[in-house]
């Protein structure tokens, strides 16, 4: 090798090693972040764990409320000898909510008068807490997100209805849907066509909600005693004292307030026309 040759060589393996310096300089800091940030990382996830907690829930923080007492159904047993021979005529649905349109009445002197004629097997009085109910609705069956906008259309569709009396005409035996048991029940005279008023508002929320329309023609009643046979009703009002049902037609009663009742929570809405 030459003089001139050897010096170039050497020139070239200086080039050569500063570049390879140059090129590791700037790796080591790349580097050294990355293992920085690493580190941090585990540093705080060791240091400071309520940042960790207070960032995110935990799983049985996050989770849902029960449901109140209220939306617990009523029940799920349909054993016939538990309910004194009463037959479920729906079969229990899982996420659907028995809902009953409603108003009521006290169980007055005159209705008691009757009730104690009747009672007697196999025919079972049937009037809880002294109230009356007279049906204005069939018995409906709601999904839980329809409980609020059923209650609240109804309300809005009821507030030019005014308050009210009524009073009871007769004494008749009537047979439910599925003739699976009979009643004693009380039929409506005066204060009919205000029933009926409602009973339309009613009808029009049940049909949005895709639920069954009232029976047509309504025959509204109040049920005060029940019987697995007909014969045995037939045969208690048909010995009924004429004074007992004089005594009945007499008695007035004033509404105020129609009732929703969907599985044990009752909403209570008040008549409020002018």
């Amino acid at each position: 090798m030459t003089v001139r040759g050897w010096c170039l060589f050497q020139i070239e393996h200086v080039q050569v090693s500063k570049k390879k310096t140059v090129d590791n300089c700037l790796l080591r800091p790349r580097m050294a972040s990355l293992v920085d940030y690493s580190s941090a990382s585990e540093s705080e996830s060791e240091t400071s764990p309520q940042t960790t907690q207070i960032g995110k829930r935990s799983r049985s923080d996050s989770s849902l409320p029960p449901l109140p007492a209220a939306f617990k159904h009523i029940r799920t047993d349909d054993n016939p000898e538990k309910y004194q021979g009463r037959i479920r005529t729906v079969p229990h649905t899982e996420g659907q909510w028995p809902t009953h349109v409603y108003i009521e009445v006290p169980c007055s002197k005159e209705i008691k008068d009757i009730t104690a004629h009747i009672d007697s097997s196999p025919i079972k009085v049937d009037c809880p807490d002294d109230l009356c109910h007279i049906s204005l609705s069939k018995c409906l069956y709601l999904k839980e997100f329809q409980h609020e906008t059923f209650v609240a259309q109804i309300k809005r569709g009821i507030k030019l209805i005014k308050p009210f009396s009524l009073s009871f005409a007769a004494i008749a035996p009537l047979t439910n849907e599925v003739n699976t048991r009979s009643f004693c029940s009380l039929e409506v005279g005066y204060g009919y066509n205000e029933l009926e008023k409602c009973m339309a508002v009613i009808d029009t929320v049940a049909e949005r909600h895709r639920q069954p329309k009232f029976y047509q023609p309504p025959r509204f009643h109040a049920s005060i005693a029940w019987s697995l046979k007909l014969e045995s009703i037939e045969k208690a009002i048909a010995s009924m004292p004429m004074e007992k049902e004089d005594n009945l037609r007499k008695a007035q009663f004033y509404v105020t307030r129609l009732l929703i009742k969907i599985g044990k929570k009752v909403s209570k809405i008040e008549l409020q026309g002018k």
